[in-house]
């Protein structure tokens, strides 16, 4: 691992959108961003769009040189666009795209991502950093004991012909020439049950637990 001289943080995706809300003086407000992307009046086709999920562009300085990983890509390609345009984001600059966990809400604006960083930047391929196991179907019971199948992310197939390079594993590792490092699979070995009411599908075509 490499040490880092600022790392920047810009939220993307996520559930709430507050301008309001006092904040730490390093943490830019969504109005201050918005304003040094271009915005002049202060409208609601102007904000960022909130929406259930999570995506967020992380980029390391490390001296003159900077590093960007786009961590997850949200649950929605829309959400993830509009706010990339309104936030002046240049996703040209995104060298490796990581997913955290195979859920919608965290993945369905991968396709999204993938157009949008080939669209300034015409690289051959993007490293896509995942688990091997978040293409399982999953859904989640409801308290009357209905179950809901969640959105299925993006196939293997899908996600390589839009131009990812796939790696996938359970195993910490470093990426970008240490800029970054990924955990690999974290056991839940604390006091943390997980959501109980989650399930995945098996090949024996049962639901089984799946606390994620």
């Amino acid at each position: 691992m490499q040490a880092v001289d600022a790392l920047t943080v810009s939220v993307v995706v996520d559930n709430s959108s507050d301008m309001l809300s006092t904040r730490p003086a390093h943490i830019a407000s969504e109005l201050r961003v918005l304003i040094s992307a271009g915005m002049q009046e202060l409208t609601g086709e102007g904000l960022c769009s909130a929406h259930h999920g999570l995506s967020l562009a992380v980029t390391a300085r490390l001296g003159a040189k900077e590093r960007t990983v786009l961590f997850d890509a949200g649950p929605d390609p829309y959400a993830l666009e509009r706010n990339v345009r309104r936030m002046g984001l240049d996703f040209g600059n995104i060298e490796a795209v990581v997913l955290s966990h195979g859920h919608f809400d965290h993945a369905e604006g991968l396709l999204k991502a993938i157009e949008l960083i080939r669209e300034t930047k015409r690289r051959q391929s993007v490293p896509l950093h995942l688990h091997p196991g978040v293409f399982v179907r999953r859904a989640i019971r409801l308290p009357n004991g209905d179950v809901i199948p969640l959105q299925e992310i993006p196939s293997r197939e899908a996600l390589s012909r839009e131009g990812y390079s796939l790696v996938e594993s359970d195993r910490p590792e470093e990426i970008l020439d240490g800029a970054f490092f990924l955990s690999g699979e974290v056991p839940r070995r604390s006091f943390e049950r997980g959501m109980l009411n989650h399930l995945r599908f098996t090949p024996s075509g049962d639901w089984e637990p799946d606390p994620s």
